[in-house]
Parts: structure tokens; sequence; C-alpha cells
């Protein structure tokens, strides 16, 4: 019996426009805004092991929005994959942050309190190794998902392969 295919969120952190030379690495919660001078993006790091040679058929980024005053949002955001992964979560800020240099790969659109969202990034995960990617928004108003540091549900890949 094949073992299943394994994916894992090791990094994530958000960076933010207003404040361009602090570090959110820690928080507890990944921030996306596309509001004019405050715009915020989040940043995720993933290993993918134990695909081997069968052929990824789905996989996702699943995100929890977090259960705190305006996690919520009209726009859950956009995925990019991005081609930089050698950045540090407890380092990044908005001035060393790479360039979102992928196009759009899953789009997320209103999201409530709580609820789980699923970004389709089939289409970027080819097999094992590292991925990196990143959320923005175009809206003003901001989403809070939790993070890798939080108590709730944190960032998950969800990976499904064909026999």
């Amino acid at each position: 019996m094949l073992a299943g295919p394994v994916g894992t969120v090791e990094a994530d952190v958000t960076v933010h426009e207003r404040t361009p030379a602090t570090n959110s690495g820690a928080d507890t919660l990944l921030d996306a805004s596309g509001q004019a001078t405050k715009r915020e993006q989040a940043y995720f790091r993933v290993r993918v092991s134990g695909v081997g040679t069968r052929r990824i058929v789905a996989a996702g980024l699943q995100l929890k929005v977090g259960s705190g005053p305006q996690a919520g949002s009209d726009s859950g955001g956009r995925i990019h994959r991005i081609s930089a992964c050698g950045w540090n979560e407890l380092a990044m800020t908005w001035q060393t942050r790479p360039v979102i240099d992928g196009a759009v790969l899953s789009t997320a659109g209103p999201v409530q309190l709580n609820q789980v969202v699923t970004f389709d990034v089939t289409s970027a995960i080819t097999g094992d190794g590292v991925y990196c990617f990143a959320l923005d928004s175009a809206s003003i108003n901001g989403v809070k998902y939790d993070s890798r540091e939080s108590v709730g549900q944190r960032p998950a890949v969800l990976l499904q392969v064909a026999p």
C-alpha cells in the first residue's frame, strides 16, 4: 500500500504597507486588503512529500476566517503562486517581500467569520517539492485568516492523487 501524500504549510506571514519595516511572522492572523496605502498581503510556503510518481488530481490551500471583529469580508482574496521561496517568516516585511509574479490561481468571494475557505492550487502543485503562494485582495475590506500560530484551525494543504 502506498503512503498518502502530505502537504504542510511550513511558513506564513503577513506584510503591511502602512508599517513597511515591521515583521508580523508570529501573529495569529493573516491579513489581505487592497485598501490604498494600507495594503496587506499574506505569504505561504508549502512542502509536499509522498507523491512520488503519482499524479496530483487536486490540491487546495485551506484557510479559516478568523472569529474576531472585521475578520469577514466582501472578498476572501486571490491566491497566486510566486517563484521566490527563500524568505523567512520571522524576517519578511513589506520592504523585503517577494514580488507577486504569478497569475491568480483561485479567488474567494464574500467570507464570514469562522468560514473555511479552500483555494484551488492544483495547477501550481505538480509533485513533491516546495511551493510558495501570496494572498492579496482588490477589496478595501480586508479579510483575516487564522495563521500557523493560531489556536484555531491552522492553514492546511489538501492533496488528492491518482492511484
